[in-house]
Formats: structure tokens, sequence, C-alpha cells
């Protein structure tokens, strides 16, 4: 089980490498349609790109954790083809008000190390 003791901030967790599918960015235009933009992959989709990472990084992982809050910085977006190599680690952790809080610092890139976008995502661990 990945409990809170196991983060160490400043420390890198693991990677996650995922190909860039059309049919993938075709599925989530289907749901919005407004976000089409070919081959270039929407910006919504940026969660679901740092969400499949951290599932597949930090396994198994207690249930019951709380997604605290998310915000992201763009370089730019990757295009259907392009392979993505998402990096996971620990910023910071801190217990507050009986909370055990971990901030994780996500960064995404092509396979060549090309800056793709980067996130922080605060959640409420659970154990």
């Amino acid at each position: 089980m990945f409990d809170y003791a196991a983060f160490q901030p400043g420390q890198a967790i693991g990677s996650h490498r995922l190909t860039l599918e059309q049919a993938l960015i075709d599925q989530w235009c289907e749901l919005y349609p407004a976000d089409a933009d070919g081959a270039v992959m929407p910006p919504g989709m940026m969660p679901v790109i740092t969400s499949r990472a951290v599932s597949h990084t930090l396994r198994p992982s207690p249930p019951g954790g709380v997604h605290g809050g998310q915000v992201f910085r763009v370089s730019r977006l990757p295009r259907a083809g392009e392979e993505i190599v998402t990096t996971v680690g620990c910023e910071r952790k801190e217990e507050k008000r009986g909370r055990k809080w971990v901030l994780l610092a996500i960064d995404s890139a092509t396979a060549d190390g090309e800056h793709l976008f980067s996130s922080r995502m605060n959640n409420v661990w659970a154990a």
C-alpha cells in the first residue's frame, strides 16, 4: 500500500508513458465537440493524462483519498501519435487539521524531453 509515510518531499516517485492515440482525442471530442482541434490534444484532457499517470505510479493506493485541487502550466499541447512521458513526484506533504495533505508534482514531456505541461495536484491521502 502506498501510504502517507512513503511520500518524501522533493523525491520523484515514478513515471508513466502513454502514446496519444487519435482515437482517444476523438472520444473526448465526441463528449466535448467544441474542443475539437484536429490532431492536437484538447486542454481539457490534461487532467486525464495526469490522473492516469498518478493512478499507474502510486499503486496500490488506499481507498478514500480526496482530490483537493489542481493547477496547470502549459508549454504546448501534444499531438496524436506523440509519446507523453509523465513523471510523478512529491513536492510537499503536511498534516493539517487532522488530514494528511500531499502536493504532487506532475510533469509531462515528449519522449525526447520537450516540456509539454506541468501540474500540481493537492490531495488528502487516506492512509
